[in-house]
């Protein structure tokens, strides 16, 4: 996904990102 926050912390690869 984008820089996105936290905000669609659904997956833990998120932060990742």
């Amino acid at each position: 996904m984008l820089c996105i926050p936290m905000v669609m912390h659904k997956n833990p690869s998120d932060k990742s990102i």
